[in-house]
C-alpha cells in the first residue's frame, strides 16, 4: 500500500502577534509544525509528505523545519492558497505530480494510493492514530479521526434563541488526519475548484440559485470529509478514534496547553 500525506502549514497565525507564525513557534525543543511531520516520517506506510506553506514562507519552512531536522520523506514544500481548500488542492496536485513522474520506480517519491490530510497546527497526532486511520481507509475508502462530543450542544436561531438540542451520543468532533483513497479525494477537490471557477471565476458561466447554494456550501466548509460528502454522497466515511489531546493550536491559550502536554 502506498500512502502520501498533505500537511497544511499555511496559517497566518495573526492571533499570536510577533514576527514568527504559530506553526514555527517552538513547542518543547521543536517548531510546532515539526511534531506532526515527525510522526508521519516515522510511519512505515507513508512514502511521501507534501507540506503546504503560506506564500513567502516556502524557503523558511524548508530550511528551519525540513532540512534542519532532516525529514527525508518530505518530497516538496508547495505554496498554499487563499482558503484552506485551495491549499489542500495544491498539496493533492503536488502528490499527483509525484505519482505521474515517479511512479513505482522511487517509492520515497510515490504520491500513493491513499492520502492523509493533516492540519500542521495539530502537533500531537500519534503513530497509533495514524495506524487507525490507515486501517480505516484501507477498509472503507474514507476514514477520519474524531472524538465524541463531551458537552451538551444547542442549536440556536439568528436571534440567539435555542431551537433544538441534538442527541449528544450521535455527535463527534472532527479532527485530522483524515484519510481517503487518493483518486476519491483528488476528484472531489478538482470538482470543487471547477465549481468555484464556474460560479465565481473571471469567466463565470452560471449564476442564480446554483451559485447561491455553492456559496452556502463554501461558507460552512471546514474539513475534507465535507468535500467528499458533497461530491461523492454515496461514499461512506468511517469515524475512527482520535484523541482529546490531539488539539489544534488556534490561540495563545492553546499554545500554553500544548506546552503543558509536551512536557507532561
Amino acid at each position: 500500500m502506498r500512502c502520501g500525506v498533505v500537511v497544511l502549514a499555511g496559517g497566518s497565525g495573526s492571533r499570536f502577534g510577533g514576527g514568527v507564525k504559530k506553526q514555527y513557534l517552538k513547542i518543547g525543543r521543536k517548531p510546532l509544525l515539526a511534531h506532526s511531520i515527525e510522526t508521519f516520517e516515522r510511519c512505515d506506510e507513508v512514502d511521501a509528505i507534501v507540506v503546504v506553506a503560506a506564500a513567502g514562507d516556502e524557503n523558511y519552512c524548508r530550511e528551519q523545519v525540513i532540512d534542519r531536522y532532516g525529514y527525508k520523506k518530505t518530497a516538496d514544500v508547495v505554496t498554499g492558497g487563499k482558503e484552506r481548500y485551495h491549499s489542500v488542492y495544491a498539496g493533492l496536485s503536488a502528490l499527483q505530480k509525484l505519482r505521474k513522474t515517479k511512479g513505482k520506480k522511487d517509492a520515497s517519491a510515490d504520491g500513493g494510493s491513499f492520502v492523509l490530510i493533516h492540519d500542521g497546527a495539530r502537533p500531537f497526532v500519534t503513530s497509533a492514530m495514524t495506524e487507525r486511520v490507515l486501517a480505516g481507509v484501507r477498509q472503507h475508502g474514507a476514514c477520519v479521526c474524531a472524538v465524541p462530543v463531551k458537552d451538551t450542544i444547542k442549536i440556536a436561531d439568528d436571534a440567539g434563541f435555542v431551537t433544538d438540542t441534538p442527541d449528544r451520543r450521535t455527535l463527534y468532533a472532527m479532527q485530522t488526519p483524515q484519510a481517503f483513497s487518493f483518486d476519491l479525494i483528488h476528484d472531489a477537490y478538482a470538482a470543487l475548484i471547477e465549481d468555484e471557477k464556474r460560479f465565481f471565476g473571471d469567466a463565470r458561466r452560471e449564476e442564480g440559485a446554483a451559485a447561491d447554494d455553492f456559496s452556502r456550501f463554501l461558507a460552512r466548509l471546514t474539513d475534507d470529509a465535507m468535500v467528499v460528502e458533497h461530491y461523492h454522497p454515496a461514499q461512506k466515511i468511517f469515524l475512527t478514534e482520535g484523541s482529546y489531546t490531539n488539539i489544534k493550536i488556534t490561540t495563545p491559550d492553546d499554545l500554553a496547553v500544548a506546552e503543558a502536554l509536551c512536557h507532561g
